[in-house]
């Protein structure tokens, strides 16, 4: 079960269109706290229990990035932005991972925030569909990861009871949340940071997606 956003494709691949109209570093500085806001929005949401789909929190949290660095562009530059998280670069670990993992039998799966339509739009525009037998959106559950019932909602999806499965992903609070919910971990740690000090430890740990794809197929040997 793989996680989309920061794990298969790179959220802040948005600075090259921010770049488009954004000068200079301002353009990454606003493409981080977009990414930033849209997750803590997520978390609030649910925590309220007012969901609203990954769109429109994608939506809101870029309105508030470029508010709150002071840039007001015009509706048609908006909407180019929201656009172009559908075309987010592939991270070029994945698709030798992928085809790893497909080749030794694993059986792929996509758990994501995102909304259905965002779901299929990434995976078409990265070119990753054929390696996955299914993407199953947080829409169908009416809550934003970590929560609990998302994990369990996938199990039943499948057909599978969540400790048969492992959550893979770049995510610390989508790792914990998911071994809360009873599933085995994998976390790609990209950049090097520590763990998060709540939750579970992953099961797994790689420094890409392709050392945790060879750790999978020793662990499931």
């Amino acid at each position: 079960m793989f996680d989309l956003y920061g794990t298969l494709v790179d959220p802040l691949d948005v600075v090259s269109t921010l770049g488009e109209v954004i000068p200079g570093d301002e353009a990454a500085d606003v493409a981080a706290l977009w990414r930033r806001t849209q997750l803590d929005y997520a978390f609030r949401l649910t925590l309220m229990g007012r969901y609203r789909t990954f769109e429109w929190v994608t939506a809101r949290a870029l309105d508030h990035a470029l508010d709150a660095t002071g840039h007001d562009l015009a509706d048609e530059v908006r909407r180019a932005l929201l656009q172009a998280y559908d075309r987010l670069a592939l991270y070029p670990d994945v698709r030798p991972a992928l085809e790893l993992l497909v080749e030794r039998g694993h059986d792929c799966y996509v758990l994501s925030n995102g909304s259905p339509g965002m779901l299929r739009r990434s995976l078409e525009s990265a070119g990753l569909t054929g390696f996955f037998s299914g993407w199953i959106s947080v829409d169908e559950v009416g809550a934003f990861k970590p929560a609990p019932q998302v994990y369990r909602h996938a199990g039943e999806v499948i057909g599978r009871v969540v400790t048969s499965m492992r959550m893979v992903s770049c995510n610390p609070f989508d790792v914990v949340g998911a071994a809360a919910a009873g599933m085995r971990t994998a976390w790609v740690n990209r950049s090097g940071r520590p763990f998060d000090r709540i939750g579970e430890r992953p099961d797994l740990m790689g420094s890409d997606l392709v050392d945790l794809a060879h750790r999978i197929t020793a662990v499931s040997a």
